[in-house]
């Protein structure tokens, strides 16, 4: 079974990027098959990989499998990184914003976990880690359905707190909700 894991915290500059990225470069490094889905509109994680190039991609893009248009295309998103895999972000993810938040809030927040069931069949990967975007809203609440698992980065001030109340009382609703059982796995102190 793949282990997979959610990067994520809705207050930004915490260092979600640079902990999603250094953990799969540290797992890769130990031998472990990693994918890294970037589902941050931004695309740093994207760039940081070597494949900034893919940030302009034309479609399909992750954007197209979030709305439900390539629902079986996840694996030929997949890009060779400096020392992982990586399914990149995209510019489409920031253009239509709107649309994917209105697409994903009427029936998709389960969608990018039903396109990583279907990529798992057909791959070996042993660990899969998303790195969210800053805020709460339909990429981040795909991302703590398709993982269950979260590591959160958190700035070392008292104003972080807010910002985990925040995103534990989203994990609480999507919980109820959907009826899964979503675990902190780490709070990575920066």
């Amino acid at each position: 079974m793949v282990y997979r894991a959610c990067i994520t915290n809705q207050k930004g500059g915490t260092g979600k990027t640079t902990v999603a990225v250094n953990v799969a470069g540290a797992l890769a490094a130990r031998g472990w098959k990693v994918l890294l889905i970037d589902l941050d509109p931004q695309g740093y994680a994207t760039e940081a990989a070597g494949l900034a190039d893919a940030y302009d991609a034309s479609p399909p893009t992750l954007h197209t499998i979030l709305l439900g248009e390539d629902t079986d295309g996840l694996a030929d998103l997949v890009r060779t990184g400096n020392e992982f895999d990586v399914i990149p972000s995209n510019s489409d993810l920031v253009a239509n914003n709107t649309e994917t938040q209105l697409k994903q809030a009427t029936a998709g927040e389960q969608r990018l976990s039903r396109a990583l069931d279907g990529l798992e069949a057909a791959t070996d990967y042993d660990v899969i880690l998303i790195d969210c975007p800053p805020g709460l809203g339909a990429l981040t609440d795909n991302a703590l359905l398709a993982t269950q698992r979260v590591i959160i980065p958190a700035e070392t001030k008292t104003t972080s707190m807010r910002a985990l109340e925040l995103l534990s009382d989203q994990m609480d609703s999507l919980e109820r909700f959907f009826d899964v059982d979503i675990q902190p796995v780490a709070l990575v102190a920066n």
